[in-house]
């Protein structure tokens, strides 16, 4: 597994998403055109219901797409850093466990799986990437009531 790889993970993840965004907004967009209008029946509130719906659904695609393209951007940055960064891989260990991050400009809060590895997309904004960030292999990082190590950065 390598950061390239998790970063195309990502991008698949991210388009599936916007595929079932798109879905849902082209579903209720429907619905409102098939609804009966105000000169059809006074009391039919369901077309502007389905617009609004439409409306709100088409807002997720914004930041979808956003975090698509920055994905996209990471994936043809070749600049390498041995401190921990938005766009890292991120390999920790903790007293009981191991884990594999990757530490996203935007979202996170999910794993994807990368052949055999399960990595935790982590938003930069999230407790734990403000506590690692700017750290580098071989670090130890007090983390709530534990000591993290940065295992690799990639």
């Amino acid at each position: 597994m390598n950061k390239k790889d998790v970063v195309s993970k990502i991008i698949e993840y991210l388009q599936l998403k916007i595929q079932e965004a798109e879905a849902r907004v082209g579903k209720a967009a429907k619905s409102a055109a098939d609804a009966p209008g105000s000169m059809e029946s006074w009391s039919d509130k369901s077309k502007d219901e389905f617009t609004q719906l439409a409306s709100a659904l088409s807002k997720e695609l914004g930041p979808l797409n956003n975090a698509l393209k920055k994905m996209k951007e990471l994936l043809n940055d070749a600049s390498r850093s041995d401190k921990i960064s938005v766009g890292s891989l991120v390999n920790i260990e903790l007293p009981n466990a191991k884990s594999h991050l990757f530490i996203v400009p935007s979202g996170g809060g999910e794993n994807i799986t990368v052949g055999k590895d399960s990595i935790f997309l982590l938003s930069k904004d999230s407790e734990l990437a403000k506590t690692i960030l700017g750290h580098k292999v071989g670090d130890k990082v007090a983390w709530r009531n534990d000591l993290l190590t940065v295992l690799s950065v990639e």
